[in-house]
């Protein structure tokens, strides 16, 4: 842009075309320049801090600006223009345990009162209180066999000196009410129950098996499903370093796991349940096109083939050994080797039957995600982001930005509305509204940083349309983005797991409990059956499978 300056000559603008030209070109330098000095401000604001900070002093303290008005981008913003896209479902009706009438006494009526029945009036109330049990067992001695003889625990009953009440709340509360062992202690404590933290501790950790269990036969009935998945990750911490959770869901679920980080091999060991052994490679004799996209040379691919015929699939590790002592000089090249890693890992993905693959995803658009679903639909919420960060200072440059961004809620609301229709009228519609796309998404507002973001939301023009062709699709992922919070606020109270078996028990719980809520189970009566090893509840799992077969929408 500054390069365009240089070509203005004052003397030489003879007409209002040139001059509205050169006047364009200077408006659009004035808005880089400023967000140019806004960042410049701003990075030195921090090297200020940092420098107060190494004499001693304090940084300035972070104040956030107050929301602007007109800024609610979300799916409960501008999304749902005048209309009420997502009707308030009615209350469930309140279960009746028992039944108390009250009366009144005939004294203190007068003398013409006539009975007209009962005036319901509910309360709910819940009752929490000790259950200490002594149980005598029946002992018997057998002087001729040498040994004593016990009666077995009653039908019903756990061994161990904590029942399956107090085992079930330690794991609800934890897990699903987020509440420390060190507060678990005191609660239980103020009930009357003498209990240590580590004694909590290791009560949690009896769970792990089957909760993972569970957590692994969730994930692969919800992959089952036809109903498009949503992507997502947020940041974790597993005794001080940093780790990603990655989030699968659905509208009838969600599964979290924590790996090492957000890369796209780490996106294949959550959607394939987090294997003990880790992610496997496949080379096939067909994979030559996609290794050659993949930047691979004809040498190094003629070197894998001859080390991977023989035995074409191979666990991550085995792999690295393998081309670290037969293939050095390509196990040195980094590029190829991540190269070789996604590739051979996308290819196993593809062909294991044990975690279906992803027929239609919705994420961000960040890169990970790519390639791991046959379509891949992009989120309308995230593009519109990158409007919302632009903030003009000239008032013509802001005019055009507003009415770009109610062109933009606009349509929108026009795809809300054919997810909507009948299937006739969506195949209608869909050469119109492409048509639309093209029309609002033609860069032309001579406003430069507005028409690089129109630019970039038409380049992802197809996966921003998949809708049109999966009318069941969500136009946001706001689904995945909520279940992130909820990582977010576990971590914010617990800070951190301190090993792999903990941080695999908080996931396994959290994709239990949140799926439960999801499928509209109860979530503590589902972790006290299984704690208490009654099962008589279905798995969750198997609710998955029978569900009907109407596909939601968000």
């Amino acid at each position: 842009m500054l390069n365009k300056i240089k070509d203005i000559d004052p003397g030489r603008l003879t007409d209002v075309k040139e001059l509205r030209a050169a006047l364009l070109v200077l408006l659009n330098v004035v808005e880089e320049q400023h967000k140019a000095i806004e960042e410049l401000r701003r990075e030195n604001g921090e090297l200020k801090d940092t420098i107060n900070k190494l004499k001693g002093g304090n940084a300035r303290p972070l104040i956030r600006p107050s929301a602007k008005p007109g800024q609610d981008i979300s799916s409960r913003g501008k999304e749902k223009g005048s209309k009420n896209y997502k009707k308030c479902e009615d209350k469930a009706p309140v279960s009746i345990d028992r039944e108390i009438k009250v009366g009144v006494e005939p004294l203190d009526l007068p003398a013409d009162a006539i009975f007209k029945g009962y005036a319901d009036y509910i309360q709910q109330d819940i009752e929490l209180k000790r259950d200490n049990k002594l149980f005598r067992f029946a002992t018997w001695h057998s002087a001729s066999l040498g040994r004593m003889f016990t009666a077995d625990w009653p039908c019903g009953e756990q061994s161990g000196h904590y029942g399956a009440g107090v085992r079930s709340l330690i794991n609800v509360l934890h897990h699903y009410g987020d509440m420390t062992e060190g507060r678990l202690e005191g609660l239980l404590g103020s009930l009357g129950v003498q209990i240590s933290a580590g004694t909590i501790c290791n009560i949690l950790a009896e769970q792990k098996d089957w909760a993972v269990e569970e957590q692994r036969s969730i994930l692969r009935a919800a992959l089952q499903q036809p109903d498009p998945k949503q992507m997502d990750s947020t940041g974790n911490r597993q005794k001080g370093v940093n780790k990603v959770t990655h989030i699968i869901t659905a509208s009838f679920f969600s599964v979290f796991y924590t790996l090492g980080s957000k890369s796209r091999l780490d996106c294949l060991r959550a959607l394939q349940g987090n294997p003990v052994e880790g992610i496997r490679l496949l080379w096939y004799p067909g994979i030559d096109p996609d290794l050659k996209q993949g930047g691979v040379g004809t040498t190094d691919r003629k070197t894998l083939r001859d080390l991977m015929c023989a035995e074409p699939c191979l666990s991550l590790p085995d792999f690295e050994c393998l081309m670290q002592q037969k293939a050095p000089t390509i196990h040195a090249k980094k590029n190829v080797m991540r190269a070789l890693r996604e590739i051979m890992a996308l290819a196993y993905y593809t062909q294991q039957t044990d975690f279906p693959p992803l027929d239609v995803l919705l994420s961000d658009d960040a890169p990970e995600y790519g390639k791991l679903a046959r379509f891949h639909a992009l989120c309308w919420i995230h593009d519109a982001r990158y409007y919302n960060k632009l903030e003009p200072k000239i008032t013509l440059h802001q005019q055009k930005l507003e009415d770009f961004k109610s062109r933009y809620w606009e349509f929108y609301r026009k795809l809300l509305d054919f997810k909507e229709l009948p299937s006739q009228k969506q195949q209608i519609l869909k050469t119109q509204l492409r048509a639309e796309f093209d029309q609002i998404f033609t860069p032309n507002t001579q406003y430069g940083a507005l028409d690089l973001v129109i630019q970039r939301t038409y380049s992802n023009k197809e996966q921003l349309l998949l809708v049109l062709e999966h009318p069941a699709l969500p136009l946001h992922n706001n689904a995945a983005e909520l279940a992130a919070r909820r990582v977010v606020r576990k971590r914010d109270i617990s800070l951190h797991t301190w090993s792999d078996w903990g941080t695999q028990l908080r996931d396994a719980f959290l994709s239990i409990i949140e799926t439960a809520i999801k499928l509209g189970v109860s979530a503590y009566e589902f972790i006290y059956d299984r704690v208490a090893r009654k099962n008589t509840m279905p798995a969750l799992s198997t609710i998955i499978y029978n569900r009907p077969g109407v596909t939601r929408t968000f």
